[in-house]
């Protein structure tokens, strides 16, 4: 039996305006179809179409971890700088990390949000805003700790 390797990439949307908060991994994976089509036709669509999904949307942090073959990552990754627009909104895709397996993509996750969330405390300009910020990690329900 074969086994099917796939790709992982962490991405962060940049967004020019505070609106894009109301998004869906739906629409990134319809953003990515079209640009994928558009730069590598018909082919280049067919043969990434089979694998791509988005595993994981954050809707706060906007990061998103989108999984795509082995087999055709090339295409994949020359698609995703050439992303400059969702539906009607701007936008810039960053590539935080491309691993080989989404465990690996969760630990650049956690270690990008938590190089963020020191320059989001070092930001803080009065001891509430960093008290609240503190008390928002502390609350959320995917923490850890």
């Amino acid at each position: 039996m074969v086994r099917f390797k796939n790709r992982y990439y962490l991405v962060e949307l940049q967004f020019s305006a505070a609106a894009a908060r109301n998004f869906s991994s739906k629409r990134l994976v319809e953003a990515l179809k079209l640009t994928i089509k558009k730069h590598h036709g018909d082919f280049g669509l067919g043969s990434v179409m089979a694998s791509l999904s988005v595993k994981y949307f954050n809707t706060t942090t906007l990061c998103a971890v989108i999984r795509c073959s082995k087999d055709y990552e090339a295409i994949l990754t020359t698609a995703l700088p050439l992303l400059r627009a969702i539906g009607k909104e701007a936008c810039r895709l960053q590539v935080l990390r491309v691993a080989g397996t989404i465990k690996t993509c969760q630990r650049a996750l956690k270690e990008h949000s938590e190089k963020r969330l020191v320059c989001l405390l070092a930001d803080a300009q009065t001891e509430a805003e960093r008290s609240k910020l503190i008390s928002l990690v502390n609350n959320h329900p995917m923490n850890l700790a």
